[in-house]
Formats: structure tokens, sequence, C-alpha cells
């Protein structure tokens, strides 16, 4: 099933979660609770769809025994940002950040990513979703794993991620998103991969970074 047919069913996600504890419960409220709609796009956020396809294109090549081409998904970004920034209007974009630094930022981070790919790494599944039980509640905790790689016999949950600045090495052991995607992971597989965050760094001449962790069974 896909992600859209999921949540047709009243149902837990990993953003819902975050957002009502780490965000703003407030702004949960107002976008789950009362369906207020936003008074625009944040350009992040904008920015951050387009990234995301493009990795699923990269990733998917990876899956085939493909090699991605960097000036193919410089390109596919240009073309996915293009269209992004048409088909939604109400994008806000800040003082210095522009539709044309946005798209070329972009295509630098893509090209970073395609550099620091790993040859010896197999792809297991790209954009698997998953809806598991959650003790004490008859709704499921449902969602998406971006990623799912193999080296030497052990699996990894990968989430991509952008970021203005490098990330403190604790960071990935403090973040709740491994541990709520790790126990979905273990509850429709019996096993608990690690997780890995593969960071692109907006720097001038971007940077990439990954931040593994692991959580155990209590």
């Amino acid at each position: 099933m896909t992600l859209d047919d999921l949540r047709q069913r009243e149902h837990f996600s990993y953003s819902s979660i975050n957002q009502f504890f780490n965000i703003c419960s407030l702004q949960w409220a107002f976008q789950r609770v009362y369906d207020v709609k936003a008074a625009f796009t944040p350009v992040t956020l904008a920015f951050g769809s387009a990234f995301h396809r493009v990795m699923e294109h990269i990733c998917t090549v990876r899956k085939e025994k493909g090699t991605p081409k960097k000036t193919e998904v410089t390109d596919l970004f240009q073309d996915l940002w293009e269209r992004q920034v048409a088909e939604d209007s109400n994008i806000r974009f800040d003082e210095d950040i522009t539709r044309e630094t946005c798209g070329e930022q972009g295509r630098g981070m893509v090209a970073c990513y395609v550099d620091n790919i790993d040859p010896t790494e197999n792809v297991v599944a790209v954009n698997e979703t998953f809806a598991v039980p959650v003790v004490g509640s008859d709704k499921p905790l449902i969602g998406e794993l971006d990623l799912i790689v193999q080296k030497d016999g052990r699996k990894t949950v990968v989430d991509w991620k952008t970021a203005a600045r490098r990330w403190p090495k604790d960071k990935a052991a403090k973040d709740w998103q491994p541990t709520v995607i790790l126990y979905a992971y273990d509850q429709a597989h019996g096993i608990l991969p690690d997780f890995r965050f593969d960071v692109v760094v907006k720097n001038k001449t971007p940077v990439f970074e990954q931040h593994v962790t692991t959580r155990v069974q209590n």
C-alpha cells in the first residue's frame, strides 16, 4: 500500500509525534486537529521536497545496479525545483534566498551526495512504507523509510536530511526519529538494524555527513 493509502485511517506518525512534543503543540493542533491552512510555504519545506525526490531517483538507480550521473541528477533537481515553484505560488523566500540561489545550491548538494556514495553498499529498498501496531492503542504507527541498505551482512535504515550547519556529534543518539523508526522496523521485520542520517550541509561548498546510531530493546 502507498503512504496515501495508509493515511486514510486514524494513525500515529513520527512527524506528528515530533511536532507535538518537540516543535509546537499549538502548531500541531492548528494543523492536525483544526485543519487550519498555512499562510505560506516555507522555502525550506519546498526545497526539501525537491531534494528528497532527487534522492529517491538516485537510490532507485543504485537499487537497479546503475550508476547515478552527476549531470543527470543536477538537471533533475533543477527541473523538479522549477516545477515546485511553478506549482506552489505561496512559497516565501527569505531576503538572501531566491529561486535562483536555491537552484544553484540544490544542484551542488545532489552532486555532493553522488560524490559520496559507497559503491560497496547494496540498496535493499527505497521508500518502504509500514503500518505497525502501537501498544495500548487501536491506531497504528505508519510511515515511510527513505532507504534501506546492506553492507557486510548488516542492514541500515537511512534517512535523508539537509541542514543549514553541521550536526553535533551526539544529535543522532538523542534524536527521537531513530527510536520511532527502528521500533516500526522491528515490529515489521523482527530485527533491529542500525539507523543512519545521511546529511548534506548547505555550505557554500556542500558537505556530506553520515551519523550512525542504534537502539536496543528494553
